[in-house]
């Protein structure tokens, strides 16, 4: 069988160079890049880099490796660094991981100061992170935990999204919450027999569906998609 798609790598690494931006900003996501791929339970970096996909002769290097795998949860990301992000370095450079968690986020959330246990960078998507799975070990689910998490950012936060794919090897999520620039902070899915895709972004043809505002996508092994309202506390 067929391992992950070449098509979807060749276009996301276009997008490093031509990917959507909020109105007025540089065109593109150039502050880094990075790929994780889970092996069985356990999430290693294929590549973390802390510059443009689109500059990078590794990112060929990791795509054609993975048309050799058959099969796993990968999660990938290309950054455009924010303010409240802090500059290009592979400590802050997404996804990140923490034991078999990884997370990779699009937005920003304003003078989030807070410092949870564990954190390595300073960006805020990290913190955010941190947050969650620190919750997520007190937590009777992952439901409970992120929707204490979310609920904390909105009391005491402003934000411009939330967005976020996240993985514990099992289970993949993707959550968009959005207080501004709707129309970019998009969260989609494209679901097929073989496998499903969440990008912000459509990849590769056509048949992707959108995840509405506010809403939790429930991604199993068994390619099912749930979406639901997220129980704030």
């Amino acid at each position: 069988s067929e391992g992950f798609s070449q098509e979807y790598f060749a276009e996301f690494r276009n997008l490093a160079e031509n990917g959507k931006v909020r109105r007025g900003a540089e065109p593109g996501h150039k502050d880094g890049w990075g790929i994780v791929l889970y092996d069985g339970k356990t999430p290693k970096y294929l590549a973390r880099e802390p510059k443009s996909a689109s500059a990078d002769l590794k990112y060929l290097e990791v795509s054609e490796q993975l048309a050799k795998v058959k099969e796993g949860i990968l999660l990938a990301h290309l950054r455009k660094a924010t303010r409240n992000g802090g500059p290009p370095s592979v400590e802050n450079t997404h996804p990140f991981v923490n034991g078999r968690w990884v997370f990779a986020h699009n937005g920003g959330i304003r003078r989030f100061n807070v410092k949870p246990r564990g954190l390595k960078g300073i960006t805020d998507s990290e913190r955010f992170f941190r947050l969650l799975t620190n919750r997520i070990e007190k937590s009777v689910s992952f439901e409970d935990a992120l929707g204490w998490a979310v609920s904390f950012v909105r009391r005491n936060f402003d934000y411009s999204s939330l967005n976020f794919v996240l993985s514990n090897g099992n289970v993949l999520y993707a959550y968009r919450d959005c207080n501004e620039a709707e129309n970019y902070y998009t969260m989609l899915y494209k679901r097929s027999k073989k496998e499903v895709v969440v990008s912000q972004e459509p990849l590769a043809g056509g048949g992707w569906k959108s995840i509405p505002n506010r809403n939790l996508a429930v991604v199993q092994k068994d390619m099912s998609v749930q979406i639901q309202p997220l129980q704030l506390h």
